[in-house]
């Protein structure tokens, strides 16, 4: 397996404190196609009520025979025949855990895909079994996987974002992308040393650059109000956060999107899951910020083919109600 650029990046040292943690032995018993490893690290049911579940992207497994399909066609799924697992962060905070990962799939021709992804578990028993895992990536990956997924969390009965469970500057990015634009997030990233482009969507190499230089390109696309930063977030979409695994250096954020009415009428927006790792620097400021979205997916999807109608997804953590 040859090392990825998401892990020469992103990982080395220090990144993985526990090695022979359940969530990542859960990514190499899938890797490896040992099934009855991976299903050994579940319960029928959740330490506190209600089914273990795997959620992906392509469906919600509950149950030890869900979890067990789920892992007997990993590789059918992707057009696979086999694949390994790279590790590149972990990040533990309470009893959750959020790893950041390359699955390497190899194809009958010879062929291999390094796909960055991420998850998210929830931990029993002391962290030593996993009640929940929910995992994510770019569809964009593979143009024929399932290009809607529908929300993971249960709507909320309102849809106010809500930052006060997080910490140091991550109110302040959520203030600034939400209530002045997403072309000014450099504001929060650090002066010092280098700064990190890119991660998980295909096709975009990520770049290291010197901070001072990210800052001056930063100022000139500023000045652009390019159609797609310059407008706040929430003239479009909403972020509902749902869990936070902080572990003072790397921020993770589940979220559910809350979209508006000009966000469904003049950008086709669905709700739809998500995560985000935001690094920190020595100095408090962001140093990266890696996003799996299904930002503008939307006209990809197949509705022929998805368990749910066009319909029922746009009634959704909908914040202006019918169109």
């Amino acid at each position: 397996m040859k090392k990825s650029r998401f892990a020469e990046v992103f990982g080395g040292e220090g990144r993985v404190s526990i090695p022979d943690a359940p969530e990542i032995r859960f990514l190499k018993a899938l890797a490896c196609q040992d099934t009855e490893s991976l299903l050994s690290l579940f319960e029928e049911e959740k330490q506190f009520g209600g089914k273990s579940a795997v959620d992906s992207p392509h469906g919600r497994y509950e149950g030890l025979e869900g979890i067990r399909r789920f892992a007997e066609t990993w590789y059918q799924t992707f057009q696979a025949v086999s694949g390994e697992v790279e590790i590149v962060t972990q990040t533990r905070g309470g009893c959750r855990s959020a790893i950041e990962f390359v699955f390497h799939f190899y194809f009958v021709d010879g062929s291999e895909k390094a796909v960055p992804m991420a998850l998210a578990a929830d931990l029993r028993n002391g962290l030593k079994k996993l009640d929940e895992v929910r995992t994510y990536m770019n569809v964009r990956w593979f143009p024929d996987y399932p290009q809607y997924r529908h929300p993971i969390f249960k709507e909320k009965t309102t849809h106010e974002l809500r930052t006060e469970m997080t910490s140091g500057i991550m109110p302040h990015y959520f203030d600034l992308v939400h209530n002045i634009g997403m072309d000014h997030i450099p504001d929060l990233m650090t002066r010092t040393g280098t700064v990190i482009k890119g991660g998980y969507e295909p096709g975009h190499e990520i770049e290291v650059i010197d901070a001072e230089e990210m800052q001056r390109q930063a100022k000139e696309k500023q000045k652009e109000q390019n159609f797609f930063t310059g407008v706040p977030l929430k003239e479009f979409v909403g972020l509902q956060l749902e869990t936070i695994i902080d572990d003072g250096r790397i921020c993770c954020v589940e979220w559910e999107q809350v979209i508006t009415k000009r966000g469904r009428e003049e950008r086709h927006r669905l709700s739809e899951p998500g995560i985000s790792f935001y690094e920190r620097a020595d100095d408090g400021f962001l140093k990266s910020y890696r996003i799996i979205d299904y930002a503008y997916t939307e006209g990809n999807i197949d509705w022929e083919k998805s368990e749910w109608t066009k319909e029922e997804a746009e009634k959704i953590n909908y914040l202006d109600g019918e169109l």
